[in-house]
């Protein structure tokens, strides 16, 4: 994967796919990235919990709160990018994010019901 890659892995249930996210996820973090593991199921991946350069989130609120602080960190990365391309600048200074969606179809539903439950007036619908 060269250093522009934004490598992606869909896997199914029941076929090794928490041993194999494990093991890529673990290879990323050994070569500095910083990890974002969402975990709705609770019993996967326990070894990253602790981990310093993991943020490890299970519970509905923390996951939709990580979700909305991936976007503003994602329209950062973006930003510094296009300056550093504009500028003739660099990117290497970003680390690596490796972001994790166990059980992604459970993962991504449960912060938008979360939202649902919380969200005001005036605030917006997604």
């Amino acid at each position: 994967m060269g250093d522009t890659a934004a490598a992606r892995v869909l896997t199914c249930s029941g076929s090794g796919s928490t041993t194999a996210v494990r093991t890529i996820t673990a290879q990323l973090l050994h070569h500095y990235a910083r990890g974002l593991l969402l975990n709705a199921k609770r019993i996967s991946h326990p070894w990253a919990r602790e981990l310093p350069t993991v943020t490890y989130q299970a519970d509905n609120a923390d996951i939709h709160d990580a979700l909305v602080d991936l976007a503003t960190e994602l329209r950062r990365r973006t930003d510094h990018a296009v300056h550093a391309d504009r500028h003739g600048g660099d990117i290497d200074d970003l680390p690596r994010l490796a972001v994790v969606f166990e059980a992604a179809d459970v993962t991504l539903r449960k912060p938008t019901r979360y939202w649902d439950t919380v969200r005001e007036e005036g605030d917006p619908k997604t």
